[in-house]
């Protein structure tokens, strides 16, 4: 299998936790209360559906493949959440999960039976995505606060770890497993130097369609409504992260280093937003600059990897 040299494997992972570390040492020396445990149980409450969406985009990159669709579905299935919490947890989560998992199967058709650039198919499902957000989102949206919806995200196990990060973590050793250890993984990562599209790219789309639909059940309940517009950006963040944890579409990549490149993906906009609170001012707009500066200084960090794996060695 062909590999790409532009990020070493064991650089790129250990790279991604120094990064994260780091960020972590800022926010303990510059900002009071950071390094509390309420608020790093807040922050991964607040982040969890975010770093599921990343898991499941890292699968599909790991085949040479992308999907842009990922914010759009989660924006959706948390309103088709929202409007769903009255029946209770199991009703909301569940249609949740099917509507990600149409979204993801139509990606899947699309890619493997007529053989369309994923690019191509991914953007014209968010866009599907956010205009069917855009629409379901014009009725109010509030959930349902009598049902048992409510402790999918205020729920905490012990009285401390939030429900979220336990059902995260749970998918990420599923996805760790299946990437490394079954011949499922392996077929994924042979995809990216196929000719055709094999049926394992089946899979990793309806798998990155269903972490998109959980991630966006978890939005209702964190937020305590459905978001139709509460996730703006987050297909570049998404890819952003699953690249700077060192995801690759030539079959490399690691699940827990995509978990800490979302990690540090969204510590940066939390150190933004404390600052924010000492007067910076940062408005969403210069956000997103921020977000654009991110994705351009991985690339950038790749590409300089790239140059010198190719310099000859003396």
């Amino acid at each position: 299998m062909t590999t790409d040299p532009a990020v070493p494997g064991v650089a790129s992972r250990l790279g991604i936790w120094l990064a994260l570390g780091a960020l972590v040492a800022i926010g303990v020396v510059r900002y009071e209360g950071f390094a509390t445990a309420f608020a790093f149980t807040t922050f991964l409450n607040v982040n969890a559906m975010f770093v599921l969406v990343c898991i499941g985009l890292a699968l599909v990159v790991v085949t040479g493949r992308v999907d842009l669709s990922v914010g759009a579905v989660a924006a959706v299935t948390s309103v088709v959440a929202a409007h769903l919490s009255g029946l209770g947890l199991a009703a909301a989560v569940l249609g949740a999960a099917a509507v990600g998992l149409g979204f993801g199967a139509v990606n899947a058709i699309a890619v493997v039976a007529f053989r369309l650039p994923s690019v191509v198919v991914t953007l014209a499902t968010m866009l599907a995505g956010r205009a069917a957000a855009g629409v379901l989102g014009r009725q109010p949206a509030a959930i349902d606060w009598t049902t048992d919806f409510t402790r999918l995200g205020t729920g905490r196990l012990f009285d401390h770890m939030p429900v979220t990060i336990l059902l995260v973590g749970a998918v990420a050793l599923v996805a760790w497993w299946v990437l490394e250890a079954t011949p499922l993984g392996r077929a994924a990562r042979w995809a990216a130097v196929s000719d055709k599209p094999p049926p394992v790219v089946v899979f990793v789309f309806v798998f990155s369609g269903l972490c998109a639909g959980l991630a966006g059940a978890m939005l209702a309940s964190v937020f305590a409504a459905g978001r139709p517009n509460g996730t703006w950006g987050w297909e570049v963040a998404a890819l952003a992260a699953v690249l700077a944890g060192g995801a690759r579409r030539t079959g490399g990549g690691s699940i827990p280093a995509t978990v800490g490149g979302a990690l540090v993906v969204s510590l940066v906009f939390a150190l933004l937003n404390f600052e924010n609170g000492r007067g910076l001012d940062m408005t969403v707009w210069w956000q997103a600059v921020v977000l654009v500066l991110i994705v351009l200084a991985v690339f950038a960090l790749r590409a300089a990897g790239r140059v010198r794996a190719k310099r000859p060695r003396a």
